[in-house]
């Protein structure tokens, strides 16, 4: 696992929370109790194990990269909060979908992980 400067979709990194543009509400609300839940469980473990999947979105005016979400609503969600429940979570694992073609093909891979 890498922090992020030049990336590819097929590792994954290690990209500040915060840089993760906040998404849009989900089409399902998430449950606030698993939320909370994983949250307790990053913070006792050090890190999210499901990594989330991200693409650039533009960089912020320092010059540092932004992404949005890609899949990963309940980690992400989750990681938000294991960040106030302790500040040192602030690093989280993702992919970086480099391409529209490289996010769908993601999109595709979860999708058929989703029905088995």
């Amino acid at each position: 696992m890498k922090t992020h400067s030049r990336y590819e979709a097929t590792s994954d990194w290690l990209i500040d929370i915060v840089s993760i543009l906040p998404p849009p509400p989900p089409p399902v609300p998430l449950d606030p109790d698993q939320i909370e839940a994983l949250a307790r469980s990053i913070v006792e473990l050090g890190g999210v194990i499901h990594p989330l999947i991200v693409a650039k979105a533009g960089v912020n005016a320092d010059g540092e990269d932004q992404f949005r979400l890609v899949a990963g609503d309940l980690q992400y969600a989750a990681a938000v909060r294991a960040l106030e429940l302790d500040p040192k979570q602030e690093m989280v694992r993702a992919y970086i979908a480099q391409t529209p073609e490289q996010e769908l093909a993601f999109q595709r891979q979860l999708a058929i992980l989703a029905q088995a």
